[in-house]
């Protein structure tokens, strides 16, 4: 295998290898793993990497430089620390999930399903507010063409105003 490229981008710390079938990944690493490749290394070096692979995510814990030149190697002593890969686990069981969006496993979600999010308080106000729009629109409507005085009219639209605000208060 061969070190490609090593890179930092952002808080990623990246090897890019080249495998012997001649495809190329990239891995994350620590950043002493990472400082060590940079200065013990020239890019297209052969090595050898002791990595994991965790949802098709690698990992580099070890790079050993394979020339003869150094007998150098350096193991990183925390893979997951300066990983940027979180790990996700089920609060019943401990597997690892994919993301953060559940709390649950499948599996366990399927013995005990989570709850179901009843709506807001503030969902429920705006239906209220709807259905009250609506019958106040129903009301001025059935009023149009009914009353020929503007002020037998305005004191009605305060009276249905005042009920409908108190309903929407409670």
């Amino acid at each position: 295998m061969k070190l490609l490229i090593a890179y930092a981008k952002g808080n990623k710390n990246l090897l890019k290898i080249g495998f012997d079938d001649g495809t190329e990944k990239w891995a994350t690493t620590s950043a002493t793993v990472l400082e060590y490749a940079k200065t013990n290394f020239k890019n297209g070096d052969e090595a050898k990497f002791e990595m994991t692979n965790k949802n098709g995510q690698y990992f580099v814990t070890k790079i050993i430089k394979l020339d003869g030149s150094s007998s150098g190697a350096y193991t990183s002593t925390s893979p997951t620390a300066s990983s940027t890969v979180s790990e996700f686990k089920c609060s019943i069981c401990g597997k690892t999930l994919k993301d953060g969006k559940h709390k649950k496993c499948f599996t366990c979600n399927q013995k005990s399903p989570e709850p179901v999010k009843s709506s807001s308080e503030e969902g429920e106000r705006r239906n209220k507010l709807g259905v009250l729009s609506a019958s106040a629109q129903a009301v001025a409507t059935a009023m149009q063409g009914q009353i020929g005085d503007a002020g037998a009219l305005a004191d009605m639209i305060l009276v249905v105003y005042e009920r409908l605000y108190k309903k929407i208060v409670e």
